[in-house]
């Protein structure tokens, strides 16, 4: 199972964490995770073990993340919804 920092952003993106939230977990700053993402700073196996811990990564729930990710990239719409954690059924209809 290899986590990269895009896939890091992935993650971070499916589960709905804020940079703040994800730099918790890797216990670093907000600003360390975006330059984590970005590529500007080294992904630790330190870090990489602490983010499978702490989210129970498997290679089976990894994939379902990739999945789900590349499902709402194919339609913009739930990506904005889940970025905004807004459930489809709460969008109202158009009449």
């Amino acid at each position: 199972m290899k986590i990269t920092p895009n896939t890091i952003r992935i993650i971070r993106r499916v589960y709905r964490l804020t940079l703040e939230d994800m730099a918790a977990i890797l216990n670093t700053s907000a600003a360390g995770m975006w330059r984590i993402e970005h590529d500007q700073r080294p992904l630790t196996a330190d870090m990489v073990a602490k983010i499978k811990i702490e989210l129970e990564l498997t290679p089976a729930k990894l994939q379902r993340i990739l999945e789900i990710y590349n499902e709402l990239e194919r339609n913009p719409t739930r990506m904005e919804l889940a970025r905004r954690k807004i459930s489809i059924t709460e969008v109202p209809s158009q009449v």
